[in-house]
């Protein structure tokens, strides 16, 4: 699944690379050794990489992947040399991975996690902090924090719930089982289950796709979104889309889209 190309290559962080192609980025977790598990390094390197694409104006949707055999098998404690005990050095740890994820998740630029192989703890909140998920059909996901003793850091006991329901996160979150792509895509916590061999060209479309729409557009709505998704009460969120909509109106892609219907061609909008 490695990026080639010539030109692709925008950033060549030691544990995550960004290429860009067109309106597409990717950022690729590149551990592939040690399955991709995430260092605090790692962690900086992904906020690095959406700083990165959030100034290419061009941009607008990413794909976030694992190099290798997996998408990611968590947080790897034992090259952070995390003391547990240190209660100082845990919720500092624990504050990295909160403010990254976030980062993520609040980008205007709308993100497609690619899981293969598989996506445990750590890389189930990855995935959780993106907007979309799509699945190969033999990758396995889930938590596992419990079955190891562990709590975890990256929000997975706030996003899974809104993502599944209760009842779905309670069972991944206490188990710590994994699941397979056909259950995950049933309890929503993904949005397509594809062949492995296809699932990167259908990620890719996926993201082309959001790309042609208008970023302004997608951008407002995914801020609408998260504020649903992150329980803002029903009125509360209806008042926000008002006020999303009298900006957007301001914007010139409302002109530019209803012309294109007019005149039966594809609308090219500008970007944010």
């Amino acid at each position: 699944m490695a990026a080639t190309g010539a030109g692709w290559l925008v950033s060549a962080e030691p544990q995550a690379v960004v290429g860009i192609d067109g309106a597409v980025a990717e950022l690729i977790l590149n551990r592939p050794r040690r399955l991709n598990a995430i260092t605090e390094e790692m962690l900086l390197a992904i906020e690095d990489g959406i700083d990165l694409i959030e100034a290419r104006r061009s941009v607008r949707a990413l794909v976030v992947r694992g190099e290798g055999r997996a998408f990611c098998a968590g947080a790897d404690l034992a090259a952070a040399g995390l003391r547990l005990d240190d209660a100082d050095e845990l919720a500092g740890h624990a504050a990295i991975w909160r403010r990254v994820l976030q980062r993520l998740e609040s980008s205007p630029v709308p993100s497609i996690a690619a899981v293969h192989g598989v996506a445990v703890a750590g890389g189930l909140e990855l995935t959780l902090a993106c907007d979309m998920v799509a699945m190969a059909a033999d990758a396995r996901i889930g938590d596992g924090h419990a079955k190891w003793g562990l709590f975890p850091s990256g929000g997975v006991t706030q996003r899974l719930p809104r993502t599944t329901g209760k009842r779905h996160a309670s069972w991944l979150l206490f188990s710590g089982e994994l699941v397979d792509a056909r259950e995950a895509l049933a309890i929503g916590l993904v949005n397509a289950v594809v062949p492995p061999e296809e699932l990167l060209d259908h990620v890719r479309d996926m993201a082309r796709t959001i790309a042609a729409r208008s970023p302004a557009a997608v951008a407002s709505m995914k801020q609408a979104v998260r504020a649903g998704s992150d329980g803002a009460a029903l009125g509360a969120g209806l008042d926000l889309e008002g006020r999303l909509l009298q900006e957007h109106r301001h914007r010139p892609d409302m002109k530019i889209g209803q012309a294109a219907f007019t005149s039966r061609t594809d609308p090219r909008f500008p970007d944010l």
